[in-house]
């Protein structure tokens, strides 16, 4: 049995660069690496306001139980 994801959650993209974001797909690959699925989500604040992103946030970590996150 695989290990469940690591989900590595982000929020507003900085352009043109996101160090973050570049750093969580290095480690991604490098958990690949060990059988580890490593995935990127987006809180689009910036686009949606808060409320919706935190709704939309809500819906989704349902499915997260038992899963590290990394924020």
């Amino acid at each position: 049995m695989s290990p469940e994801p690591i989900t590595f959650l982000l929020g507003r993209r900085d352009e043109p660069t996101d160090a973050l974001r570049d750093y969580c797909a290095f480690l991604s690959e490098a958990l690949a690496e060990h059988g580890i699925l490593g995935e990127i989500r987006w809180v689009p604040w910036a686009e949606h306001s808060w409320p919706a992103a935190l709704h939309a946030l809500r819906l989704q970590a349902r499915s997260w139980r038992g899963r590290w996150v990394f924020v």
